[in-house]
C-alpha cells in the first residue's frame, strides 16, 4: 500500500485503507458483476463493456491470487468464489464463432490465464 500512498497526494493517501486490488476488492467487482446479471442490468447507474470485461479481469485475477488469503479465511472465500461463479454461469451462455453479437472481439485474454472457461462466454441479455 506504500506504492499506491505513494503516488497519490497527501489527502487522498491517508485515506487508502486497502490495496486496489485486494482479494476483497476483486471479490467485490466480480458480485457487483453477477448481481447486474442476476437483475438483467436493471442496476444503479450504468454498467458499460469495459466494467464487464474488468470485472472478469478481476475473476481472472483472483484465480491467480486466492492463495495468498490467510489460511482461516481461504476456505471461505473459495465458498463464496465458486457460488459467484455458479450464479455467473447460470446468466451466461458460451459464445459460438459465428455468433451474432459477440463480445470476442473485446475478450482477449492472456494465453493460458485461468480461468479458462471465462474467457469464451457472454450475458444472456447484454445491454451494449
Amino acid at each position: 500500500m506504500s506504492l499506491e500512498r505513494s503516488l497519490r497526494n497527501p489527502e487522498i493517501a491517508a485515506k487508502i485503507t486497502e490495496p486496489a486490488h485486494s482479494i476483497k476488492k476483486m471479490m467485490q467487482e466480480w458480485e457487483r458483476l453477477v448481481n447486474a446479471l442476476e437483475a438483467q442490468w436493471e442496476i444503479e447507474g450504468y454498467f458499460l463493456l469495459d466494467d464487464y470485461l474488468f470485472a472478469l479481469d478481476m475473476r481472472s485475477s483472483l484465480e491467480e491470487r486466492i492463495n495468498d488469503a490467510s489460511p482461516d479465511s481461504l476456505a471461505s472465500i473459495v465458498d463464496a468464489l465458486r457460488n459467484l461463479d455458479a450464479r455467473f454461469l447460470e446468466q451466461t451462455v458460451r459464445e459460438k464463432p459465428g455468433e451474432e453479437g459477440q463480445l470476442r472481439p473485446w475478450l482477449k485474454p492472456v494465453a493460458g490465464r485461468p480461468p479458462e472457461w471465462l474467457w469464451d462466454r457472454r450475458p444472456r441479455i447484454m445491454p451494449w
